[in-house]
């Protein structure tokens, strides 16, 4: 009699056992749906969100050329060329008074290596370089070339750059014209939020 109990109770145990991870296994199928389903809503049925403009992050103010004998030629247009490799390009603009410090000046250059320069209001257009804030030149540090086809640099603002001269001098280390493209001046996110809309190939290569 207590035999025939415990196999009974041992049918019943593995009976138990057999099913217990059927239940784990569909519990965790379920949940990963519920997962999956959430994140499609998210991105499908979310309410249109509004993109952000050329205008809200393009940067508005002027630039203006300094030339190697101290000239100057104003109203700098992008995209703008080097004349050929080897030339060091330099232009300057008078930062906004004042500046935002949740934003980010971008530059984007092309088969360039880039330094920028801060400096007084007072040195605008002249050969004063500056305190140093920024540099950047990847030449040989590229698998193929001598330098990245394109690069987008960010200089956070701080308070004390209000007001003051930007300079920025372009260099091609290349056979191609460095070319400067257009900069930038609003929140990193915006930024790359506008890249990503308006040049998704370019920034995902």
């Amino acid at each position: 009699m207590n035999i025939s109990k415990r196999k009974q109770n041992n049918t019943i145990n593995e009976g138990g056992r057999s099913k217990t991870p059927f239940v784990a296994h569909l519990y965790s199928f379920m949940v990963i749906l519920i997962i999956i389903g959430f994140c499609l809503g998210e991105v499908l049925l979310a309410p249109e969100k509004k993109k952000v403009s050329r205008d809200e992050v393009v940067y508005s103010g002027e630039f203006t050329q300094v030339t190697d004998d101290g000239g100057r030629v104003d109203g700098i247009v992008f995209p703008a060329n080097l004349l050929k490799s080897e030339d060091v390009y330099v232009i300057e603009t008078i930062l906004p008074n004042p500046v935002y410090e949740k934003n980010s000046f971008c530059f984007n250059a092309s088969h360039s290596a880039v330094n920028m320069y801060i400096k007084d209001a007072a040195d605008f257009g002249n050969n004063v370089r500056g305190d140093l804030v920024l540099s950047y030149d990847n030449s040989g540090f590229v698998l193929f070339g001598n330098s990245n086809a394109s690069r987008l640099l960010f200089l956070d603002m701080k308070k004390e750059m209000s007001g003051k001269v930007l300079r920025i001098e372009v260099s091609s280390k290349t056979i191609y014209a460095g070319r400067m493209l257009e900069c930038y001046y609003a929140d990193r996110a915006e930024i790359w939020e506008y890249m990503v809309q308006t040049r998704i190939s370019s920034v995902i290569l």
